[in-house]
């Protein structure tokens, strides 16, 4: 869903063949980063502690080296280490901001935060799509993809 998201975005700004592939691809394997973190930590029904949120951060890196140990991917796996960065500087792994944080980075970003606010985890319900988005306006993201996600 997050990579069909991701493509949708993509396409309706009209980019690149190559920046879709990459988007597509990315969002297939932006999560491959969970393998390292335990399932423990994952499942958790409340709130995580400082030592779970620490080990929870680490899944962008750890999935960015995954997928760039193949030469293809390369630019793929810039792309997932940083779709958790924010624009004002508080998201992970390297607290970038703004203009730092590539386009396509940004752009799975909002699918990935859109997935995951409407998806039921183990401590919370689903949210609904106008929930969600409600929440996505209030957030660090770049407002104009939120808006082209809504429209």
């Amino acid at each position: 869903m997050v990579a069909s998201m991701a493509l949708e975005l993509g396409r309706a700004l009209k980019l690149p063949k190559k920046d879709l592939k990459l988007l597509c691809t990315a969002g297939t394997l932006h999560d491959i980063g969970k393998i390292a973190v335990p399932e423990s930590v994952l499942n958790e029904n409340e709130k995580l502690s400082v030592q779970e949120y620490e080990i929870v951060k680490t899944r962008p890196e750890i999935g960015a080296q995954i997928v760039e140990r193949f030469p293809g991917l390369r630019e793929t796996a810039k792309i997932i280490r940083y779709h958790h960065e924010r624009l004002e500087g508080s998201g992970y792994p390297a607290g970038l901001k703004g203009e730092q944080i590539s386009l396509l980075s940004q752009i799975l970003a909002v699918a990935d935060v859109y997935w995951a606010l409407t998806d039921d985890r183990p401590y919370r319900r689903a949210y609904t799509k106008l929930e969600a988005l409600q929440i996505m306006k209030t957030m660090p993201l770049k407002q104009d993809l939120v808006s082209l996600l809504e429209s």
